[in-house]
């Protein structure tokens, strides 16, 4: 008997909701689903107070310009990294924005790249970077030494390489035949320390026939990952909704939010398109009639979630909209970080959330902002 009413305690504490419904929390098959409705906090506000911005286009030392800049990263101790693709080489720079060194570079041998489509920071002093010729994978340490080149996926490349406590994960795109036709496989994968894959997820599949519903946004997964979970997204104009895995692969919570579509109006595909091109994002306009629901996704320190997601029609408010989830899944608010919305859109990394720091890459005007910020009203 005193196990049943431990149980029933136990089960009316988890089928939870907010006294006036903004939110309700149940449990399905073991995990966590978290139904936002409205937001729980009356208002949240974002202190940004810029520390030092690294302009690329404007360094009194040319050896430290980047242009064409579509990924960075930032280790443990605040050193900068910025790929330069023009040059196919990346750009170290300390924790104050001064430049450092320059690590690979373009060419055939040890050490030098074709073209670098991504890269990682692993266990804080391994550099991972994908060349995208070669499909392959080169492992420099952080001082731009030279490791070794991987080849750990044949017919597959992995996109976003992230360290979350003891584990690597990544985005793998992937050809793989469906009815004898070559379609393309998005999943979340975890790595081993020979960077081959221990297990995925697969987020969709899709062929790009003449005569496909598909577009190349539809294959756009965003994910970030702390100490113990990773947060993916549904990449879906439909709906809004967020997967949280255990770094075992475990889906342990789902959290989902009220979303109404917006329209992707002529006037912004055009402004896009040449960007997404850039990213032989290939897309007609005839098969892109919304947005996303959720168009980039990050984790700061405090494991609270930003969610950058598109504005309502009439929403003037200046810069980038972000909804902001606690640790526990419940939608605080929204909030604007008056940046650029065009290039944060254009990016799908921008964003980092390191050592009490906000990173932002601004590709379109070659420069990297670091700013100290305060989350307040959670």
């Amino acid at each position: 008997m005193c196990k049943q009413v431990i149980n029933i305690i136990f089960i009316l504490l988890l089928l939870s909701c907010s006294k006036d419904n903004k939110y309700i929390r149940t449990v399905e098959n073991g995990v966590m689903m978290v139904e936002n409705h409205k937001p729980s906090n009356g208002k949240i506000d974002v202190n940004l107070n810029k520390a030092f911005t690294i302009d690329g286009s404007r360094q009194s030392d040319t050896t430290a310009t980047f242009f064409n800049s579509w990924f960075f990263d930032v280790d443990y101790k605040g050193n900068i990294y910025i790929c330069d693709q023009n040059n196919v080489n990346i750009k170290k720079f300390n924790k104050n924005g001064n430049y450092v060194k320059t690590l690979a570079g373009r060419g055939s041998g040890p050490g030098e790249l074709q073209y670098i489509y991504g890269f990682g920071i692993k266990d804080e002093n391994l550099l991972i970077v994908r060349d995208a010729y070669e499909n392959s994978q080169n492992l420099f340490d952080c001082n731009g030494k030279f490791i070794k080149k991987l080849r750990p996926c044949s017919n597959g490349t992995y996109w976003d390489l992230k360290q979350g406590g003891d584990s690597f994960f990544a985005v793998m795109y992937q050809s793989v035949l469906v009815d004898k036709k070559q379609n393309w496989e998005v999943s979340l994968v975890s790595l081993d320390d020979s960077l081959k894959i221990k297990q995925k997820i697969i987020s969709g599949t899709y062929n790009f026939t003449q005569d496909s519903k598909y577009n190349t946004l539809d294959m756009r997964l965003f994910f970030d990952v702390d100490e113990n979970y990773i947060y993916m997204s549904e990449n879906n104009d439909e709906e809004y909704k967020i997967n949280i895995y255990d770094h075992n692969l475990r889906l342990v919570q789902i959290i989902t939010k009220k979303y109404r579509k917006q329209l992707y109006t002529n006037d912004e595909f055009e402004e896009d398109k040449d960007g997404l091109n850039f990213l032989n994002f290939n897309i007609e306009k005839k098969k892109v009639k919304y947005k996303k629901g959720i168009m980039g996704l990050f984790c700061d320190k405090d494991s609270n979630l930003w969610v950058m997601t598109p504005k309502e029609k009439d929403d003037r408010t200046q810069g980038v909209k972000f909804d902001v989830f606690n640790r526990k899944g419940v939608f605080q608010n929204s909030c604007y970080l008056d940046i650029s919305e065009r290039a944060a859109f254009l990016n799908m990394q921008c964003f980092k959330f390191k050592n009490d720091h906000l990173y932002y890459l601004n590709r379109i005007d070659a420069r990297v902002e670091v700013y100290d910020y305060k989350l307040n009203g959670i």
